[in-house]
Parts: C-alpha cells; sequence; structure tokens
C-alpha cells in the first residue's frame, strides 16, 4: 500500500457517508435508531441530521486531505534534505539526547512541518507550487482555500460564517452555513483529483510513497 491508496480507501468512503444525508435514506431509518437510549430522548429531526452529515463529511474529507500532504511534505524532506532550511535550530541538549542523525533529521522535519501547518491551506499549497515545483492551477487551490475556510467555522465558529470566509468567498458574514451535498461533492472530486496529481509528481521526482 502507499499514501494514495491509504488517502482513497479512507477518502472514497465518504460518498457513502455523504449519500446517506439525502431525505429517502432518512426517511428510511427504523425510529429507534434516531434515539438515544436516555429517558425523554427526541428524536431526531431531519434538518439537524442532515447538518451533521454533511459537516462530518467536509470535517473528515479535509482531515484525510491534510494528513496527505504532511506526508508528501515529510517524504520530500527525506529524499531532499538540503531543502531544509539551513537556519533552523536545534538546542545542544537536543542533539545529544538524540540517539542518531536520522533522529536529529526526523525532528527538524516535524518542527518544518508544523510551522507549515500553522498556516492558510493556500499558503501550503503555494509553497509546494513554488518552493518545489508542484503543478497546481489557481482554481484548484481557490476550491481547496473555501472548503478549509468552511471546515473551520464548522468547528470553530458554531457553523457561522466568519470573516475571512465572507472577504474571500462571499459568504453573508454571521449567516448559519447552509451546505448541499452537491457543493461538499464537487469539492470532494477537486480535491481527489488534486491528490492523485500530486501524488504522481511525487513519484516522478523520486519520492519514496510506501507505506
Amino acid at each position: 500500500m502507499d499514501i494514495l491508496e491509504d488517502f482513497l480507501d479512507k477518502y472514497d468512503s465518504l460518498i457513502i457517508f455523504l449519500r446517506f444525508s439525502r431525505r429517502e435514506i432518512f426517511d428510511k431509518v427504523p425510529e429507534n435508531f434516531l434515539l438515544w437510549e436516555v429517558k425523554n430522548a427526541d428524536p431526531i429531526r431531519y434538518d439537524k441530521y442532515h447538518e451533521q452529515v454533511i459537516h462530518s463529511s467536509v470535517i473528515l474529507g479535509f482531515s484525510y486531505l491534510e494528513n496527505f500532504l504532511q506526508e508528501v511534505i515529510r517524504r520530500y524532506y527525506i529524499r531532499f534534505p538540503q531543502a531544509l532550511p539551513q537556519n533552523r535550530q536545534i538546542k545542544y541538549q537536543e542533539i545529544l539526547a538524540a540517539t542518531s542523525f536520522e533522529e536529529i533529521k526526523e525532528e527538524l522535519i516535524n518542527r518544518e512541518i508544523n510551522e507549515l501547518f500553522y498556516k492558510g491551506i493556500a499558503e501550503i499549497l503555494e509553497f509546494l507550487r513554488t518552493a518545489w515545483g508542484y503543478s497546481i492551477k489557481d482554481d484548484v487551490i481557490k476550491t481547496i482555500e473555501e472548503a478549509s475556510l468552511v471546515r473551520n467555522c464548522i468547528i470553530h465558529n458554531q457553523s457561522i460564517v466568519d470573516r475571512k470566509l465572507s472577504i474571500k468567498f462571499s459568504y453573508e458574514k454571521g449567516s448559519k452555513l447552509q451546505l448541499a451535498e452537491e457543493y461538499v461533492h464537487a469539492a470532494g472530486i477537486t480535491i481527489r483529483d488534486f491528490v492523485e496529481s500530486i501524488f504522481a509528481q511525487s513519484k516522478q521526482k523520486g519520492i519514496d510513497c510506501s507505506l
């Protein structure tokens, strides 16, 4: 297995999850499946069920994408350690505590990945494009950035559109996110194609993508 197969194994299963957001599926679910086994629990409403499934698909799908990109970056640094910043510092005590040079290199790589992923996804993709020569189209970056900002609103802002999303993609600031299955599906296809492209380009660069 390689990192693409690992990604697709998880990512492709989300289409089943996403399809279950539909009303006709919900209506076939036995009533006892929609109740917590606690006293006075109310049945789950379809609107809340639909929202939860859609939002969960976005969160999971984007997490899989981030994991894939982290692995690509990690493996790039392993293949091309000279790409690590020359001014990155490591404490003397950490050098003494390390059991090998490989352990030190792994620590430096982890620091680079952590620092990079504190930035927005658009900056990460631009880094791959400008610093390492990956071919990534502007419209793909835009789609992935929108999905990232949507995910952030779901996780960090109670699914309310924040300033970043409203400015970048003309969502109404302060409004409740209303995501359709079609939006998630279309963004998901773009992300899937993007991952396959990045994987192919990584192989061409001689990067080991096996697990």
